[in-house]
């Protein structure tokens, strides 16, 4: 059995078409019942019939665009057969008994799923857009973690949004890196064989390194390209710009991602909305200057 997270649910399953669909099709069932309850002999005329076959119509769509293709294909079966047989009188008791099946195929069909409830109160992430479109197309790599930490802040578990907003964060700090063309870190090894005074390195790609010795070097690559650029105020705000997405991403490893990766802490539904909020800001901040092309 497949569980759904809460975007796939709501981008995928259109609840409330869903509802209607399976609530016209008890209606026409319910319809049929009666009739032959009370002439066994009964047929069903015209207008009931033109009603079931839009139904069913309705339905085949719904349920293809929620790919719940069992009931679908059970679905197009009976329409092909009512429209192949248009002239052919239909008793109330087939009816019925094709309604029930239609119905039973597309209750077995949502079987395969399991659905959760939007925690009380999230109901503002529905529709809300996280990072906002700029920051999801200058890093595509950070959008599963951001549909991840919105899915994680409508359900109410505020601990695992934070971890998936730490992951944006670090997409954030890789594209940085990038940007000033330090894509590998630089190690020194400490070996007993080394000759006194010689100096062996070891080159690590960023994505394998620990965001403390990232930050120790990243101020010595962004002042290589500073120290080239001639006194102004391009410069003045290029010097503002990287000093403020250090100390950011220097606050949130040691305010959020060393804890929350270390399984230190728990995080409230508070906690979680004031740290998506500044995470937010940062990557906005740095989609505006930086993107991982």
């Amino acid at each position: 059995m497949r569980i759904l997270t809460l975007w796939e649910i709501m981008e995928r399953f259109k609840i409330e078409k869903l509802a209607r669909i399976i609530e016209d099709l008890h209606d026409s069932k319910s319809s049929f019942s009666l009739g032959q309850m009370m002439n066994p002999a009964e047929k069903i005329d015209k207008e009931e019939r033109d009603d079931f076959t839009e139904v069913l119509t309705r339905a085949e769509a719904v349920l293809k665009e929620l790919n719940l293709l069992y009931a679908a294909n059970k679905i197009s079966h009976s329409l092909q057969f009512l429209k192949e047989h248009e002239s052919m009188d239909i008793f109330a008791a087939s009816a019925d008994t094709e309604a029930r099946n239609i119905q039973e195929a597309v209750e077995d069909s949502l079987r395969k799923f399991e659905f959760i409830k939007i925690a009380d109160g999230r109901e503002i992430y529905i529709n809300k857009f996280l990072m906002g479109e700029l920051v999801q197309q200058r890093f595509p790599s950070a959008k599963k973690d951001i549909w991840e930490a919105k899915s994680c802040l409508m359900a109410g578990c505020d601990t695992a949004a934070v971890f998936h907003l730490m992951r944006v964060v670090e997409f954030g700090l890789r594209a940085l890196c990038n940007s000033l063309g330090f894509r590998n870190m630089k190690n020194r090894i400490k070996d007993k064989f080394t000759i006194k005074g010689a100096q062996k390195f070891e080159y690590q790609p960023i994505e394998y390194a620990m965001w403390e010795k990232i930050l120790n070097q990243l101020p010595g690559k962004i002042n290589k390209r500073l120290i080239k650029m001639k006194p102004s105020p391009r410069k003045q705000d290029q010097q503002e710009f990287y000093a403020n997405l250090i100390t950011e991403i220097d606050a949130f490893r040691m305010g959020w991602r060393n804890h929350v990766m270390h399984s230190r802490v728990w995080y409230t539904a508070a906690d979680a909305d004031a740290i998506k909020d500044h995470v937010e800001r940062f990557m906005k901040k740095l989609a505006g200057k930086v993107s991982e092309a």
